[in-house]
């Protein structure tokens, strides 16, 4: 019990638990994420244009979408643009 009480109080007073916040992970999973929804309006925009619905609406709202999700990614974190550049090149090879 004592050395529970130990580790607790040694976690709680050393800093080694914000270290996340000041070494630049949280911006870096939070760009993740943004990256995992960037690729879910283009995944979205791909199936909706395969459906030949012909509302254009959609589409711009779509293409706005993923142009806010791109800047998003982009400004976060530099590790997140090393992971969509070429997602984003791959995707405009493959069509």
């Amino acid at each position: 019990m004592g050395a529970a009480l130990i580790a607790l109080l040694l976690y709680a007073w050393l800093p080694i638990n914000m270290t996340m916040l000041w070494w630049g992970f949280v911006t870096n999973d939070m760009a993740q994420t943004c990256w995992l929804l960037l690729l879910w309006l283009i995944l979205r925009l791909d199936a909706s244009s395969e459906c030949l619905s012909g509302d254009l609406r959609d589409t711009f709202w779509s293409i706005a979408a993923i142009t806010v999700a791109t800047t998003l990614c982009l400004f976060m974190h530099v590790g997140a643009l090393v992971l969509l550049v070429p997602m984003l090149a791959l995707l405009a090879l493959t069509g």
